[in-house]
């Protein structure tokens, strides 16, 4: 999870960034109407978690879409999803596997938001994966007349909460 420069890890003492970037450190200021964070990192910059399959600064995964958490140690995972009527008549199914084994699901109404909770367990490396699957997509190009979005998508994930 280290952020590098030319092969060695990053030294800070402090970060001004955007709330998009996951980074390690204790938040000491921030701006949510500009969407910034002030973080005390005092020493390498890494990530606190990776996500692979969701489309920023949207949101939208397709059929897959996959959260890993450096350095942790199990617990929970609070995913907020949200669905688009525009997309979507009917709900939106979401499952969560872990280690291969399924281990939650959600149901998100058209114009919804819904809130999964999802165990965290450590792998052997010490990071926390998991790996979520959206059955059912549509491409906004095909539903929506005026749209030119090409991509499928199935839900957005709007935020990751782990304790």
């Amino acid at each position: 999870g280290n952020y590098l420069d030319e092969g060695r890890v990053v030294q800070v003492r402090d970060l001004l960034t955007d709330t998009s970037l996951s980074v390690a450190g204790r938040e000491i200021g921030s701006d949510p109407k500009k969407g910034l964070v002030l973080l005390r990192v005092d020493g390498a910059l890494r990530a606190d978690h990776i996500t692979t399959g969701i489309d920023y600064p949207d949101l939208w995964a397709g059929q897959a879409a996959m959260y890993r958490r450096f350095d942790c140690r199990g617990g929970r995972l609070a995913v907020r999803l949200g669905s688009d009527g525009r997309l979507f008549r009917s709900v939106q199914l979401v499952e969560a596997y872990v280690r291969g084994r399924f281990v939650a699901s959600a149901l998100v109404a058209p114009y919804r938001e819904a809130t999964m909770e999802v165990p965290l367990v450590r792998g052997p490396h010490g990071s926390c994966t998991v790996r979520f699957r959206i059955p059912r997509t549509r491409v906004p190009a095909r539903v929506e007349p005026s749209s030119t979005d090409t991509r499928q998508l199935g839900i957005r994930f709007l935020h990751f909460n782990a304790s």
